[in-house]
């Protein structure tokens, strides 16, 4: 008795949250499909922006991003990444987001330029700029995390509606596990001979068993850019109190003077300590003298199994360095964090898993539709059994069909 009053209360919270939260379910899971592997089908769609055949050295840093400076005027290029491959362009970043009080509500009064320029390093030329603002691959992450809402909003819309979907997963197994084990095979399969309702009915029971544990770990690692309570929570389970300093302030600024542009220096150096065994170099430029220029970079041979992320700074004035923090010396959590994105969307192994995390992501997607049908179906009856009912208490016979017409 107690266990069938326990299942009819996971059916009803299983239904009703499902009811509540499935649009924005199916819509995160279905750009997620794309954001896996947003990088390759960005390089396919502007092939025209990559494969460069290296006919000399690259020109300084420096040069290059005044030339990308006055492709956008009115802009201001904010940032760099350089690529390990000499086939690829150097991509120079202008991005300005509005202060929270002209944010407004949506993604687009709250972004008010993101542009790239894409430059060839050998000849100084100007490949392209692309409106990242309102760039496809671009827009579906910003749907995928933000439902195209202003940040806060849409992170909490995404971040309740991934708690809630949860929830529902671990309800789905409670419903799913078989009253008598002799029906366990029933449980693991899926009937494509019979009725759609049944068809329907097993990919949503079935396959929500299947990807269980996978589509948890990406809710969980998803959950880390909507709530900081549970970036800490994860924290703390590595055994770090507080999120650890991903960077540097100055505390003595040089007093010499530059003996070249800072940036060009910085690039030098980091191209030195990783012994060009790199896959990106990025620098965040700043006007400020006393902030530091701060710069990172994605190694190219890590052997530990996470993403190989190394931070460097530098005098944003000089160029001289001052401090770094070697991927290999970081704690667990840092090397954790900065490679959360990549758990994320299973890029962390390569084509392996990204596929896997398609097929997962699509079939999350379809979990909101099958269940919306069995609920809609089993509705439906209700009302027919209900209608019957009705007839046969009034004296009045159903109606039947006619037959040999």
């Amino acid at each position: 008795m107690a266990k069938g009053r326990f299942r009819t209360v996971t059916r009803l919270v299983h239904l009703w949250l499902g009811l509540l939260t499935g649009l924005v379910v199916f819509i995160v899971s279905i750009t997620g499909t794309l954001y896996v592997f947003d990088e390759e089908l960005f390089r396919l769609f502007h092939s025209e922006l990559y494969h460069l055949k290296p006919t000399q050295p690259p020109l300084n840093l420096s040069q290059l991003r005044t030339i990308a400076q006055q492709a956008i005027p009115g802009k201001k290029i904010t940032s760099v990444k350089i690529s390990g491959d000499p086939t690829d362009p150097y991509l120079f970043m202008a991005q300005q987001v509005a202060p929270p009080e002209k944010a407004g509500l949506t993604y687009f009064t709250q972004l008010t330029y993101w542009d790239d320029v894409f430059i060839d390093p050998y000849r100084g030329t100007v490949l392209g700029v692309v409106d990242r603002k309102y760039e496809f691959f671009n827009l579906d992450r910003q749907l995928h995390q933000h439902l195209l809402l202003v940040k806060p909003m849409g992170s909490f819309i995404v971040g309740g509606s991934t708690l809630i979907f949860m929830v529902m997963l671990l309800t789905g197994f409670v419903l799913w596990i078989p009253r008598q084990w002799k029906n366990l095979k029933n449980r693991l399969t899926v009937k494509t001979s019979g009725h759609w309702k049944r068809l329907n009915y097993d990919l949503h029971n079935t396959l929500g068993f299947y990807i269980l544990p996978v589509v948890l770990f990406i809710a969980i690692t998803g959950l880390v850019w909507s709530f900081k309570w549970w970036e800490g929570g994860i924290y703390r389970l590595m055994g770090v109190k507080e999120k650890p300093a991903f960077g540097r302030e100055f505390k003595t600024p040089s007093t010499q003077l530059p003996t070249a542009p800072a940036e060009d220096l910085a690039f030098t150096q980091i191209r030195h300590f990783v012994q060009d065994q790199y896959k990106i170099i990025g620098i965040n430029y700043t006007d400020k003298a006393d902030k530091p220029l701060n710069c990172y970079c994605i190694l190219r041979n890590n052997s530990d199994g996470w993403r190989g992320f190394s931070y460097f700074f530098f005098d944003s004035l000089t160029g001289e360095f001052f401090d770094r923090i070697d991927h290999e010396k970081k704690p667990l959590a840092m090397k954790w964090r900065n490679s959360n994105l990549d758990l994320h969307t299973g890029r962390i192994y390569g084509w392996p898993t990204q596929i896997l995390f398609v097929i997962i992501s699509l079939i999350s997607a379809s979990l909101p539709v099958t269940g919306f049908l069995i609920w809609w179906g089993k509705r439906k009856k209700k009302s027919g059994s209900f209608k019957s009912r009705r007839l046969k208490s009034s004296g009045l016979s159903v109606p039947q069909p006619l037959r040999g017409v």
